[in-house]
């Protein structure tokens, strides 16, 4: 029963999923007189899911295999997530999720250099909705790999057509060059990993040392170097001391010749520091003796024969 103006309350079950329900009542009197009234009451869900776990940003090597993200939301009435790849798309469709089990995503091997963000949305029956993103880079912090190296190598000051070669690895290879002591002779060039560098060393080098230093550079700017080392000596002594006659220079001969200028002093410094070992090769050319027929009398290589002629300023 009811009493006219008392108010009549009703308490709603606690409990009710999202949606509405409608509440009607109905109040009759003694003479079967009736009004009905409706009150629709409406369960819903403004509270967005929540993110209890992600996985930080990830910075792997280009060579990485087996790497993986993952996510735990909760909430009363999860709906679905997504996994969006910017730049690519949707890489997870709608899916459905339980509150608290963590999403994990598999990365697939082979993604390029550079950095690529994962987006994960997490939804509910209410429509409400959390994201998050993960930054997954990919980068190259490996120096290329040198495999084979030339050992040093010393040379006589006649040689001719020697060579040294490399050979290095690395994933993502850009360009090489080659220094002679500081001084470039190589300019950057584009190198194959695995393929052999070779470099002619030019004829023709004084007697001394000659340090050679490949370096070979990756494209995000890791590097590494070798370096060999060509000597260039005249370890042949000559075979006759005369000028093929039994002749030879003494050193009052050789004074004179420098006051009169036949040899210049910068000569007579050079002959001096192989102890006279070549002055009657100076004194053949200067009597019109070929350098044919010097190297046939006294057994020294031409091209020595002439480096020592240059030294005494007898031949440009």
């Amino acid at each position: 029963s009811w009493t006219s103006g008392v108010a009549i309350t009703y308490n709603v079950p606690e409990g009710f999923v999202i949606g509405s329900y409608i509440y009607t009542v109905n109040f009759t009197d003694t003479y079967d007189n009736s009004v009905i009234e409706s009150v629709t009451f409406t369960v819903g869900d403004t509270v967005d899911p929540i993110i209890t776990s992600t996985t930080i940003d990830l910075a792997v090597d280009i060579d990485y295999t087996g790497q993986t993200i993952s996510w735990t939301a909760t909430d009363l009435n999860p709906d679905t997530y997504t996994i969006e790849l910017q730049g690519t798309g949707i890489v997870v469709t709608s899916t459905s999720w339980v509150s608290g089990v963590v999403i994990t995503y598999n990365i697939p091997d082979g993604l390029a250099m550079g950095a690529h963000i994962y987006t994960a949305t997490f939804t509910d029956d209410g429509g409400n909705s959390v994201t998050d993103s993960v930054t997954f880079s990919v980068g190259d912090t490996e120096e290329p790999i040198i495999i084979s190296v030339p050992s040093d190598l010393t040379v006589e000051i006649d040689y001719t057509g020697q060579s040294v070669s490399w050979t290095a690895t690395d994933l993502n290879p850009d360009t090489y060059t080659i220094e002679l002591q500081g001084t470039e002779v190589v300019s950057p060039t584009s190198w194959i990993s695995g393929e052999v560098i070779y470099f002619n060393i030019p004829d023709g080098h004084a007697i001394g040392v000659y340090i050679y230093t490949i370096t070979f550079t990756d494209v995000s700017g890791n590097f590494v170097t070798d370096s060999v080392t060509c000597t260039v000596e005249d370890s042949v002594d000559p075979t006759d001391p005369s000028d093929g006659n039994g002749s030879s220079f003494s050193l009052i001969q050789i004074i004179g010749a420098i006051a009169a200028g036949v040899i210049p002093i910068s000569g007579f410094i050079y002959i001096k520091s192989f102890g006279w070992r070549h002055r009657n090769i100076i004194d053949m050319y200067m009597n019109d003796v070929s350098i044919d027929e010097i190297a046939s009398k006294t057994g020294q290589r031409k091209r020595q024969i002439e480096v020592i002629l240059r030294k005494t300023g007898k031949l440009d």
